[in-house]
């Protein structure tokens, strides 16, 4: 029995003992409450990293009943602990301050005064201590729809899978108001303030930007004029409150804020324009440009002086326009994101592409006519980001039963963002449940509501890991590249989900930040399906298998299907003298600086042997594992020589062959590109640019620019032609190469 099958059977809820236990005592659990915030305090003073494990799995809990459904709980007398409080909810108060390990924990109380820890899971890691303690502050009221008592070493718990199933109340609601609580700590009693008053606290918190304690001034100040009577307070609360809701990524609450302070009665002049305003912003990040145009049009009509509306109008119908032409100011977008900048741009799909249910392989993604190598496909804007981020303190890594994986904690961000991003905008389910989510699981119907674990596995097997262009342009050790990958991005999108794969992909995508692109990596005839690789084609069969594996389909590719045709034998070998390449390799670029020269005969061993592991029968003569085998002979014939080197330029061109690449000409320096590579993405780029930075060192050669214009038409149907230069002109200045003037010359 493995780990993962230990997990299995820890988190399978079903096979626990129910068993009832009285309410611990208030004292005992405030009070290792209290030294678990003091001891993570401390380690957060010390600086000390923490890295905890959460377990994705297909049980887990979560409510799809309404509050108006349910029946209030108590826990006076015996709590029936490892089950479900089916159709009931547990309305309580907040009595310590929340403190974040694997899940967001703090204590609540029953209006007897009986307390009980919560633990909150997928609570977004951007939620600071300080934002915590405003989301769940002390004395704020909760409602707890169908609550999972789950037995702990202290006592018992209750878990939330779904953060969804926590309520927050408002100290005006009728719920709350009909409660009355035995206990009344000082630090609970509450200072009345008037609606004026809790709008200047508003304003002051969101200056300091404290959102979620602005946000709670103004929702607190509107519910007393919801009793009193709506006035000329009401319509700029609404205002303020959209714009928090705004920061809060909350667009879609924001909306409903400008339209109701629109439709007020009377309403103010200068007040109307900023809802106008801001209802154009909203409509701009919900990506309805056109709404957003009309409504700044209604702006600028009745107030042409507004120079941000007018603005912002120009940015939006520039927006309009790329998203039903496809055409990206490229350079701009990439030094956006090479920036860490918002990457500005629209979402598009090609007429080019359609989506067809394909007989053995699901939904995928066809070509409705011809398209040409380096046409853009389409551009998508996430429905979820995980950023990874190797700075924080506090890391949460997944261990998926979903996949059997461990994934990364940008991926549980990711889908902490998406449940935030559900409950903000509850249209947005269908497209999301849409998604393939594994063979368990069955079409989704509104009645089955948000259910968390089905998110997880369609993350698990939809998610991206999002390596930006930009990063990827930027010079790094090969020990920054790796902790770059166990931190990387993750991301979900809609329409480029639908993408099937295969070991020899005809799309290529791309990632500038949290945005999307997919262009045609060679020419397609109408009637074709789009594929992409879920896992590296430079890999072995054995590694490919397995990283498909937890995709629960066996790939039969040509790549696939001549390496099976090799045989198991020759396969392992051929893993084996991989294995033996890296170390070569990792010898040379290690700390030990050995010099691969002195190694060239072992190099020449190695490359012959690797050869004879491929049959001489494979067509095309595509032969992935070579690719680093010939890359590094080409650079120790190029240290060995340390000028122009015949041989080192030979060895580059092998490589580039062995990932399916096609030359035309008599001579090195006058080559043509037949046929791009079949495989490898920045690989062969970089290989056409070593070849050329070789001519460079050869005084009067025209192989510079000839193959300078290789690696910008192999970059063609990856990134693509817009961005060679800003991608590689770092990697190429190093070089001896100035892209733009070789180019231009």
């Amino acid at each position: 029995m493995d780990d993962f099958d230990l997990l299995e059977e820890a988190s399978n809820a079903s096979k626990l003992t129910p068993v009832k236990l009285a309410a611990p005592r208030r004292r005992d659990v405030l009070e290792f409450h209290a030294e678990l915030c003091e001891r993570e305090a401390q380690l957060d003073q010390e600086g000390q990293v923490r890295t905890r494990r959460m377990v994705l799995h297909p049980r887990k809990h979560y409510s799809k009943k309404s509050l108006e459904d349910l029946n209030p709980l108590d826990l006076s007398g015996l709590v029936s602990c490892n089950q479900v409080a089916w159709g009931q909810v547990l309305l309580c108060r907040i009595v310590s301050k929340p403190v974040r390990m694997a899940s967001v924990q703090f204590v609540v109380e029953d209006p007897a005064g009986k307390v009980v820890p919560i633990h909150v899971y997928y609570v977004h890691s951007r939620h600071e201590q300080r934002d915590l303690e405003a989301m769940f502050p002390v004395g704020g009221f909760l409602a707890i729809k169908e609550p999972f008592f789950r037995e702990s070493r202290e006592h018992f718990i209750i878990r939330l899978d779904s953060p969804l199933d926590l309520v927050r109340l408002s100290d005006s609601s009728q719920v709350v108001k009909a409660l009355s609580w035995r206990s009344s700590p000082s630090e609970m009693v509450r200072k009345q303030e008037t609606a004026e008053e809790l709008k200047e606290s508003g304003n002051r918190f969101f200056r300091l930007g404290r959102h979620q304690l602005a946000y709670d001034c103004y929702t607190k100040a509107l519910d007393l004029l919801a009793i009193t009577g709506p006035n000329a307070l009401t319509s700029i609360l609404l205002s303020n409150r959209a714009m928090c809701l705004i920061s809060l990524k909350r667009p879609r609450a924001a909306l409903r804020d400008c339209k109701d302070g629109l439709s007020s009665p009377n309403l103010d002049l200068a007040i109307k324009r900023k809802l106008l305003f801001r209802q154009a912003r909203v409509h701009d990040l919900l990506l309805e440009f056109q709404d957003g145009i009309d409504q700044l049009n209604v702006l600028l009509e009745l107030f042409p002086e507004d120079t941000a509306g007018a603005r912002l109008l120009l940015g939006m119908e520039r927006r309009l326009h790329e998203s039903s032409t496809g055409l990206y100011d490229w350079e701009l977008l990439f030094r956006s994101a090479l920036a860490q900048a918002d990457v500005d741009a629209a979402p598009f799909i090609s007429s080019a592409v359609t989506q067809q249910y394909i007989p053995g392989r699901g939904r995928g993604l066809v070509a409705s006519r011809s398209i040409r190598r380096g046409e853009l496909l389409f551009l998508a804007k996430p429905l979820a980001f995980g950023r990874g981020d190797h700075t924080r303190k506090h890391h949460l890594v997944g261990a998926n039963l979903h996949t059997r994986t461990v994934d990364p904690s940008s991926i549980i961000d990711l889908i902490a963002g998406l449940l935030e991003r559900l409950n903000d905008d509850p249209d947005l389910a269908p497209a999301v449940f849409e998604l393939h989510a594994g063979d368990g699981y069955g079409p989704w119907q509104p009645s089955d509501g948000i259910d968390v674990s089905r998110l997880e596995a369609i993350t698990a097997f939809n998610s991206f890991h999002a390596e930006s262009l930009a990063q990827k342009a930027k010079s790094v050790t090969r020990d920054q590249d790796r902790l770059d990958t166990i931190h990387a991005d993750s991301a979900l999108y809609h329409f480029p989900s639908f993408l099937n794969h295969s070991c020899i992909p005809n799309v290529s995508y791309s990632f500038l930040d949290d945005t999307i692109f997919v262009r045609a990596r060679h020419d397609i005839d109408s009637g074709t399906e789009l594929v992409d690789s879920y896992t590296d084609s430079l890999a072995s069969l054995p590694e490919r298998t397995e990283v498909l594996s937890k995709h629960r389909f066996t790939c039969y590719c040509d790549l696939c299907t001549f390496d099976r045709k090799d045989g198991a034998v020759e396969s392992s070998r051929r893993a084996k003298l991989s294995k033996k390449l890296d170390h070569m390799i990792d010898s040379v670029h290690g700390s030990s600086r050995v010099n691969s020269a002195q190694n060239l005969d072992s190099i020449l061993a190695l490359v012959d042997k690797l050869q004879q592991t491929y049959s001489t029968e494979r067509q095309p003569p595509l032969r992935p594992a070579l690719y680093s085998a010939w890359r590094f002979l080409s650079q120790t014939y190029a240290d060995k020589d340390l000028g122009f080197s015949t041989l080192s330029v030979e060895a580059e061109i092998k490589a580039l062959e062995s990932l399916g690449a096609c030359f035309r000409g008599d001579q090195i320096s006058s080559f043509s590109l037949r046929e791009a590579p079949l495989v490898g993405d920045v690989n062969a780029v970089l290989s056409s640019l070593f070849i050329a930075s070789q001519f460079r060192l050869r005084q009067g050669s025209s192989g510079t620019r000839r193959w300078l214009e290789i690696a910008r038409e192999i970059e063609e149907g990856q990134g693509g032609k817009e961005v060679f230069f800003v991608r590689y002109e770092e990697w190429a200045s190093k070089n001896g190469l100035d892209l733009r003037k070789l180019m231009r010359d």
